[in-house]
């Protein structure tokens, strides 16, 4: 099943894509599938250390970085 979209792209680039035969469809279905698995991506790995995150974040908050009495600028 598809959907039409209404978007705007440049009209350099869809006039190069034709050009050289690109399925202009094609590419932004998979630009839009990678996009949408990076986010997914993110998206799990912040919840999946979630917990970690906040124990370093307290920590830092508590104990400051291990290099402060160390830096010289």
């Amino acid at each position: 099943m598809t959907d039409i979209l209404d978007t705007r792209v440049d009209e350099q680039l869809v006039a190069e894509a034709k050009r050289l035969g690109i399925d202009v469809g094609s590419v932004t279905n998979r630009a839009l599938r990678d996009q949408i698995d990076r986010v997914r991506f993110r998206e799990a790995w912040r919840t999946a250390n979630r917990e970690a995150i906040a124990e370093a974040n307290a920590e830092l908050a508590r104990n400051g970085l291990w290099s402060d009495g160390l830096r010289t600028f």
